[in-house]
């Protein structure tokens, strides 16, 4: 399994903790349970960091999405984001720019027309405020 297939799950990850109210142990396992994953700690690394840093995660989404309540984003835009975010701010590993293009990959394929612009456009505004220290 490669990178981009592992984040492609890790996004499927994300969004089912949102809709399931589930913790992201349970959703590693269930998702392990399917098929074997190659990259698995990846996949835990991401879940699990996305779940213990959703409230910092959810703050860079409300300061950097103008005129949007997190509530009304939609849960694929919102799990895309949550992922990106996360690899931007907690994986060192992780090139910001890679992170930002694969985010925006992800709304290409999952979300509406509309999506990779406005997620290409609050990734980079958090890139820029990490790059400057802030």
């Amino acid at each position: 399994m490669s990178r981009k297939e592992a984040r492609e799950l890790a996004f499927q990850g994300i969004y089912q903790m949102d809709i399931l109210k589930e913790k992201a142990r349970t959703i590693i396992d269930n998702l392990l349970s399917e098929r074997p994953i190659k990259d698995i700690e990846y996949l835990q690394d991401v879940l699990l960091g996305v779940e213990g840093n959703l409230e910092i995660i959810d703050e860079k989404i409300k300061k950097f999405s103008k005129n949007w309540k997190l509530e009304r984003l939609s849960k694929v835009d919102k799990a895309i984001l949550r992922l990106a975010i996360y690899e931007i701010l907690f994986k060192e590993d992780v090139p910001d720019i890679v992170a930002i293009n694969e985010g925006v990959e992800l709304a290409k394929n999952y979300s509406n027309e509309d999506s990779p612009k406005f997620i290409n456009g609050l990734l980079d505004q958090i890139r820029k405020e990490k790059e400057m220290g802030e």
